[in-house]
């Protein structure tokens, strides 16, 4: 896990937010910026793993990701900010919906693994 941290800490269109309290982990946020092409590869981000952990919820924690992960995105000049959750989270949709994100597409996944 520290060698595929530090990786991901090279790469400059992979940010990774963690957010602490007294030196716990108590949320985090990975975001991936990438080239679009239907968009003349103008930038767009997606967030994953926006996680926080269950005692810390409703502390201020997850805005502070989303605000920060709004700015990164913004700086970095990406025409937009996307996210995927499961579908039984809706209490974590009402929260996106704040940021005033909205449900756009229906997601599908495959594991490979």
């Amino acid at each position: 896990m520290r060698r595929a941290l530090r990786a991901l800490l090279k790469r400059p269109d992979e940010i990774l937010l963690v957010a602490l309290e007294n030196g716990r982990i108590v949320g985090t946020n990975h975001i991936l910026i990438f080239r679009h092409l239907a968009r003349a590869l103008k930038p767009a981000a997606i967030i994953e793993n926006m996680v926080v952990d269950a005692r810390a919820r409703g502390a201020g924690v997850g805005q502070k990701l989303m605000d920060a992960a709004l700015k990164i995105a913004r700086r970095r000049g990406c025409y937009r900010l996307s996210l995927t959750s499961n579908r039984k989270r809706p209490r974590a949709h009402r929260f996106y919906e704040k940021f005033g994100m909205r449900r756009t597409h229906y997601g599908f996944t495959m594991y490979l693994d």
